[in-house]
């Protein structure tokens, strides 16, 4: 079968889905470049300001993000760190490649 055999109404569901996954895809790719720079600027100088901190000590919030509180050493660098690592390895051409023919070229670069 070829997707101009299917019913209307199964062609709506896919498009549906779709609208869905491209926006999401694109954005995920943004925030994988995005995530990059922060990795950057971490593994650059403040994982090892960071790392002289005492264990308990508590790094403020200072972002003005509101709900966001204060974050230990541990947290920010076993778990925040980690997880901006993980979707920075997203963020490479091979991805890149992959996603623009879903979400469009500008969309993944805007």
């Amino acid at each position: 079968m070829t997707y101009d055999e299917l019913p209307q109404a199964d062609k709506d569901k896919i498009q549906e889905m779709l609208s869905l996954a491209r926006s999401q895809a694109a954005q995920i790719y943004r925030n994988a470049i995005n995530a990059g720079v922060t990795m950057s600027l971490w593994n650059g100088e403040v994982s090892a300001i960071v790392a002289s901190l005492d264990a308990a000590e508590e790094i403020p919030n200072t972002t003005g993000l509101a709900g966001a509180a204060a974050l230990t050493k541990e947290n920010l660098a076993d778990n925040v760190m980690s997880y901006l690592s993980t979707t920075a390895s997203m963020g490479t051409t091979g991805h890149r490649d992959n996603i623009v023919p879903c979400a469009g070229a500008i969309n993944v670069v805007g």
